[in-house]
């Protein structure tokens, strides 16, 4: 048995990455049986990049191959002696190995110019070598290495688009109608409409095209892009606004004083033309008011909705069976129960088929502005590939749940590939602000999608990278339905999709979660991310293998957990701050809530069928766990398995290197061996779990409840500024986002009674 000396292309970096200490392994690194030799750094001449090799030893027939990835997920062969790239990835991005002498010698070259051969006897420039120890025989003197603590997580690389091939530029432009309208600047289009369906017809014969799309309110469509002729679906298209502020794709229209009729003290009726009646899925709202899509706007302001037609809603108590829900009518109430700011819809035909509206003290039905939404769908793109959509704002799409991936303001096939959506906004929608139906290679980069009834930013796509993002203030039309979980949240990712990299996203204020991802997406990263003040909690990994990896985040102020984890596979935050502050119950017995919240169980549903899953290492390192006066827990580490099932022994906790600092600096465990659910101080939950090198300590925040998480000179956090992100946050965001919560009738997060 010969032995293969395996040499993997990790990734290009600075010397001074810190992503080197996570992605140090191969994408297949549980292929290889043998023992972590070291790392080998090289800058090649005519690069101003250093490669970062590690040198794998493994057991391996000779001859035989085996497989891996490479940075940029194509497959590649490994063979005895040599790299075979039948794909040919990016010289530029990969270096190829030209000759292997296990235990000797290797020789790698850089687009055959730059070639260097290491004496793998003395590994020089190489770092340390990774000490790794033997499987552990109990669970209480676990060795963290053992289970591969520094696994590999691949970054997603999104799109990857070149604008400069356009070769013909169309502009839109209503202000400018003109008899002779062909696109030019001088002679724009006056629709969205009639510009898209002139540049599918460049599409079609293969002219990579831009549509320019000056200032105005897009009062159309629903306007359906197809590409489904000629060269039109993988030609170049950008659809550019002016700016996103101005360019606005709307689903309202506006209804003018002469569709009203007074009926006295502010209230106002108008024909409703629509019988759009109720829609969810068995596990929705338990209240009918958020299974409707009604919205109305007075001077860019949503009015309130408030249910006139009353229904008892039936709905099957096993949530996951073919849904079975029943309406049953009961009664009406009369328009002149709303209040100011509040409208209601009496749609059946014995109820007149209204729509009522109460404006607010002051207004005036002659100088407001009503909009009332009526489109579900704003601009539908059939399959598509190499797409660029810039500054253009989606607002008041009346989506709800109803085929909610294919429903959305911004409606995309699941074949498309290779789309940049860039400063785009999704806002004041009624159900999700952006639904991502699958794909590949999607980058979002200062896209915001804000105050939409349920999600910001939901469902997902392979190679999907999301960078200086927001989320904030989601939810407020799952909160009328009295719906708090489920698919929403400031972002929802779920489905089988990755790598997904969030990178700088903010996620405030939403009446949910605020970041979550769910149903077996891998390679995760949320990095440098912020997600605070929400109503449920701020970061959540559910069933998945994952790997999942949460860097350099503040996950602070939420209502319930700062992080929590369930079911999942490898799962690290590391190099973060998580701070509570809240006396919310968890679990049967009441306990109070936990900063930080992980837990296994075996669950049985079809999600969990979808693929296998396995309890492995729930891993905290480098944190801040922290809390305020309220907060009495700091860590719950709940195992719900059999202790005779395999997962229970296998599912361990690791935490190196964080901070804790609370009111009585607690932890609870549950379910197991020598405990049962109840809380037990720190030294006996670090005992138990065997967790060394933490620290008791208080990280001496400047006014962690003005959001300022600067430390004072004397905190024990001083030495890692550069690795933690101790700063100050946006304070604006306390008073809006109690005064939000109090518009819905919420108790916020402790903080905002301060």
């Amino acid at each position: 048995m010969n032995r293969l000396i395996a040499l993997a292309a990790i990734c290009l970096m600075t010397t001074n990455s810190l992503a080197a200490k996570l992605w140090d392994e191969p994408a297949s690194a549980p292929q290889f049986k043998g023992t972590l030799t070291g790392q080998v750094k090289w800058k090649p001449k005519h690069t101003s990049n250093w490669f970062v090799f590690v040198v794998k030893e493994a057991n391996a027939t000779n001859g035989s191959n085996s497989q891996f990835k490479d940075i940029q997920g194509k497959s590649v062969q490994v063979a005895v002696g040599k790299w075979i790239a039948p794909d040919k990835p990016a010289p530029e991005r990969v270096a190829f190995i030209e000759a292997l002498q296990p235990k000797q010698a290797l020789t790698i070259s850089v687009r055959g110019t730059s070639r260097k051969t290491f004496d793998l006897t003395a590994l020089p420039d190489t770092v340390k070598p990774t000490n790794v120890h033997q499987a552990p025989q109990s669970r209480q003197h676990a060795s963290p290495q053992s289970k591969g603590l520094h696994y590999p997580v691949r970054r997603a690389t999104g799109a990857l688009i070149d604008e400069t091939v356009v070769a013909t530029t169309l502009h839109v432009n209503p202000a400018k109608a003109h008899a002779m309208a062909d696109g030019t600047r001088a002679n724009p289009y006056p629709t969205l409409t009639a510009g898209l369906m002139a540049a599918e017809k460049r599409l079609t014969a293969g002219i990579a095209t831009k549509v320019i799309v000056h200032p105005g309110v897009y009062r159309e469509g629903p306007i359906s892009l197809q590409c489904g002729k000629g060269k039109a679906q993988d030609t170049l298209l950008i659809i550019e606004g002016t700016d996103a502020a101005s360019c606005i794709l709307s689903g309202s229209d506006i209804y003018p004083a002469s569709e009203w009729t007074e009926l006295g003290n502010g209230l106002y009726a108008a024909h409703w033309p629509h019988d759009w009646g109720h829609f969810t899925y068995n596990w929705g709202p338990p209240k009918p008011l958020g299974h409707r899509r009604e919205m109305v706007f007075v001077d860019g302001e949503l009015f309130t909705h408030v249910e006139l037609e009353h229904y008892k809603y039936n709905r099957d108590p096993d949530l996951f069976k073919n849904p079975k829900r029943r309406y049953d009518y009961m009664n009406a109430s009369p328009p002149t129960a709303l209040k100011p700011g509040e409208f209601g819809v009496a749609e059946r035909d014995e109820n007149g088929n209204k729509l009522y509206v109460r404006l607010k003290q002051g207004q005036s039905i002659d100088q407001v502005t009503i909009e009332v939404a009526q489109r579900r769908q704003l601009l539908i793109i059939g399959p598509k590939k190499n797409m660029v959509i810039r500054n253009i704002t989606f607002t008041h799409a009346a989506n709800d749940f109803q085929n909610y991936a294919r429903h959305g303001a911004l409606t995309l096939h699941d074949q498309t590939e290779n789309v940049l959506l860039d400063r785009t906004h999704f806002v004041w929608n009624n159900f999700a602000g952006l639904r991502l139906p699958g794909g590949n290679h999607f980058t979002l980069r200062n896209v915001v999608a804000s105050y939409n009834g349920y999600g910001g930013i939901g469902n997902g796509a392979k190679n999907m990278l999301v960078v200086d993002s927001i989320t904030n203030f989601n939810n407020w039309r799952g909160h009328l339905g009295g719906q708090y979980g489920w698919n929403l949240g400031g972002v929802k990712i779920g489905g089988h999709h990755g790598p997904i990299t969030f990178i700088r996203h903010t996620a405030v204020g939403n009446l949910s979660g605020g970041l979550w991802t769910d149903i077996h997406p891998f390679d995760v990263i949320f990095e440098e991310c912020v997600s605070a003040l929400n109503y449920g909690f701020g970061l959540f990994f559910e069933l998945s293998n994952g790997p999942h990896l949460a860097d350099r985040c503040m996950l602070v102020h939420n209502r319930s957990k700062q992080f929590n984890l369930s079911i999942t596979g490898k799962s690290m935050v590391r190099n973060s701050v998580l701070y509570g502050n809240t006396k919310l119950p968890q679990g049967k017995l009441g306990l109070p809530m936990a900063v930080a919240h992980m837990q296994w169980y075996l669950r049985k549903d079809n999600h969990a069928k979808m693929h296998p899953l396995k309890a492995e290492l729930a891993a905290l390192e480098g944190n801040v766990i922290a809390g305020g006066q309220d907060q009495l827990v700091l860590i719950s580490f709940q195992n719900g398995v059999n202790r005779a099932n395999p997962n229970y022994a296998s599912w361990e906790l690791y935490m190196k290197g964080n901070t804790l600092h609370g009111p009585n600096n607690e932890a609870y465990i549950y379910n197991d061996k020598d405990w049962g659910q109840h809380i037990i101080q720190w030294p006996a939950f670090k005992h138990a779990l065997n967790l060394g090198e933490n620290t008791l300590a208080d990280p001496q925040f400047m006014n962690p409840n003005r959001l300022d998480f600067r430390v004072k000179g004397a905190s024990p956090l001083v030495a890692r500024r550069q690795e933690l992100p101790l700063k100050q946050l946006d304070a604006s965001w306390l008073d809006e986002t109690r005064a939000w919560y109090k518009r819905w009738g919420l108790e916020g997060p402790r903080v905002l009674a301060d």
